[in-house]
This record gives C-alpha cells, structure tokens and sequence, in this order.
C-alpha cells in the first residue's frame, strides 16, 4: 500500500527540519487510528478477497477475549464497526493489543492459505503501519518475534539508538534461533 509525500508532509518536514524528534507514548492521534483502520481495511480485503466479515468477526471476538469484554462495542453493530469504534476510541494500549492480535491471525492465515502473495501484503502493511506511526512522531515500532505474539510493539526512546541497536539485534537473534537471547532481551528492553 503506497504512502504519498503529499504537500502537507513536504511542508512539515521542513518546518522541523534539524529539530530533534519528539515522541508521544501515552496517546493516538485521531489522524493515525483512521489510517490504522484504512491499513487493517486494505490489508484484510487484499489477502482474503471475500471473506473479510469472518475475519472482522474473530479480531472482535478474540480482543473482546483479551481485553474481559464480550465484545468490543454496541451489540447493535456489525463486527467491522465495533473494531473501527474500538480503534478510534480505545486507549492507545487497548488500540496497540487489536493491532497485534490482528495481526497475528493475519500471519496465520496468511501462512496456511496465501503464503507467497500474502506475506508480501502483510510485510508491506507493517511497513505502512510503521511509516504512519513515525509520521505522526508515535514512538512505537511494530517488530517481528519468534515467541509469543508474533507482532509487537516496541518503544523507540531515541530514533538512533532504537535503528542502530535494537533493530539490529531483534534482526540477529530472531535469525539465528536463539529463541532463550531473544526472550531475555525483550524481557530488558521492556
């Protein structure tokens, strides 16, 4: 899914030009939870083609799960509504967990049904999705894992010291198999 350089981002950039990045952890902004929403949206139509109602249905019912709810919002609604709801109202870790479950049922569908085709839809997704958090100076990077939910969150305190340390490292644990190393160090990292 492309991202445009729009006029608007051109402009930005150069009203900050040299001035240090600051990140904001302890919210979203309502700019980036529509384009949480238009990434899920894209991602969910390309890989599936027409079945997106039953995996709207298992994003709400298995958050819903997680977060001790029933469901996630207005019985009234449809599954696809209560998610985008969710999404535009939830706290920002509530809103972050529906990312991650999503996208490890994705992962999974992807790598029983359309393992080519999907896991490039997924990978360029999370790079949309990562795009779009660094544009909105959100300090959270979406990574890869080996153990538990196989897409997480991760905090970026320092841009330089997150590209030149921890995503080397998460890279080289999670290639070579050291699954032990990889738990104790995103157990620290946390």
């Amino acid at each position: 899914m492309p991202v445009y350089d729009t006029f608007a981002k051109r402009e930005e950039r150069a009203r900050n030009a040299g001035k240090p990045v600051n990140y904001v952890y302890g919210s979203l902004p309502k700019k980036l939870r529509a384009q949480i929403v238009h990434i899920h949206l894209e991602m969910l139509k390309e890989i599936s083609k027409s079945r997106t109602r039953a995996e709207w249905k298992w994003i709400n019912i298995n958050v819903a799960k997680e977060m001790g709810e029933l469901i996630l919002g207005n019985p009234s609604e449809d599954d696809f509504n209560q998610c985008v709801n969710f999404i535009l109202s939830a706290n920002h870790e509530q809103v972050l967990s529906l990312i991650e479950i999503s996208l490890g049922y994705i992962d999974g569908v992807v790598r029983l049904q359309y393992p080519v085709s999907g896991r490039k839809i997924l990978a360029s997704s999370i790079s949309e999705l990562n795009q779009r958090f660094q544009e909105s100076s959100v300090g959270y990077q979406c990574l890869k894992f080996e153990t538990g939910l196989p897409y997480q969150f991760v905090r970026m305190d320092s841009q330089y010291l997150h590209a030149e340390t921890v995503e080397p490292a998460v890279s080289l644990l999670h290639d070579a198999g050291f699954k032990g190393p990889l738990d104790e160090f995103m157990e620290a990292h946390k």
